[in-house]
């Protein structure tokens, strides 16, 4: 079997949905780009094109950055994945119980909306790309989010909020995505067993899948781990994960309606076939 780029977006183009597909798929191997495209526009209304650097909302897929950024907390001593939050926060929680705990909020079974401030993951990570950003002021090669209406496309601006908080809303780009798992998976960010607890499932989901401290994970046919960040908001589709160990990355943001699992999944299976072929079926691999 032979997969390269003209099959990669073919796959794109097959399960992009209705209409045109706009925003970025980055699939890296071994540490090495093996596909990078864009596709339409980030601006329409200044016909703006979509760039490899463009800069995407994430909706809640930064929810990651923020069981990081807690995590190192606890790195540093400062907390313990199973302290009450009650620990922690100087605010009133007179409505939520003391047995709500650190991890119960990273596994989002807690019931609490909003999380602590992840700033400090971006920079240690060298993600310099990304950020918090007031949608009235947003900075350079940044795309807007556009929402499918009846006869056209219009923005999103007043169907997200103005500015992200701790539970979704930052924006990042493909290339500084794949920083991010390096710097995870590298020990930069966390120490190895804070790190497994943050990848492996806390709370099993359904049909293979599960979700550890702010990561999906999602067991494969041919029995390997998809470990993936996730976020959907009008007009933002968001998904970026690895294989097992992290040679094999895959970003996919889409900045207009449409589906974008579909195609971050078709491209993990495609790529899985290529590089790891189900048992006795034949297919050989190779670059």
């Amino acid at each position: 079997m032979q997969t390269g780029h003209d099959t990669l977006a073919a796959v794109v183009e097959r399960q992009k949905g209705d209409g045109p597909f706009t925003g970025v798929v980055r699939v890296s191997l071994d540490g090495r780009t093996f596909f990078e495209q864009a596709w339409g526009e980030r601006n329409r209304a200044e016909r703006l094109p979509c760039t490899p650097d463009t800069r995407f909302g994430m909706a809640s897929g930064s929810k990651t950055f923020t069981a990081v950024a807690v995590c190192r907390l606890v790195d540093r001593g400062a907390a313990s994945l199973d302290d009450s939050l009650h620990d922690h926060l100087d605010v009133d929680l007179s409505g939520i119980d003391r047995g709500v705990t650190v991890r119960r909020l990273l596994t989002h079974t807690s019931g609490v909306a909003d999380y602590f401030d992840e700033e400090e993951v971006l920079q240690p990570a060298g993600m310099g790309d990304s950020g918090y950003f007031a949608t009235d002021d947003l900075p350079p090669r940044t795309a807007l989010g556009y929402v499918k209406t009846g006869d056209g496309w219009k923005t999103n601006v007043f169907s997200v909020p103005a500015v992200g908080q701790p539970d979704g809303g930052a924006f990042t780009t493909a290339p500084d995505m794949e920083r991010f798992w390096d710097a995870l998976l590298g020990g930069v960010l966390l120490s190895p067993g804070l790190s497994a607890e943050l990848l492996g499932p806390q709370v099993e989901v359904s049909g293979g899948e599960g979700y550890g401290l702010g990561v999906w994970t999602r067991e494969l046919a041919d029995g390997r781990t998809l470990r993936y960040a996730s976020g959907t908001d009008p007009g933002v589709r968001f998904n970026s994960g690895f294989l097992d160990d992290g040679a094999l990355k895959v970003t996919v943001i889409r900045n207009s309606d449409g589906p974008g699992w579909r195609v971050f999944m078709g491209l993990v299976d495609e790529l899985a076939e290529f590089l790891h072929p189900m048992e006795g079926d034949g297919s050989g691999t190779g670059l």
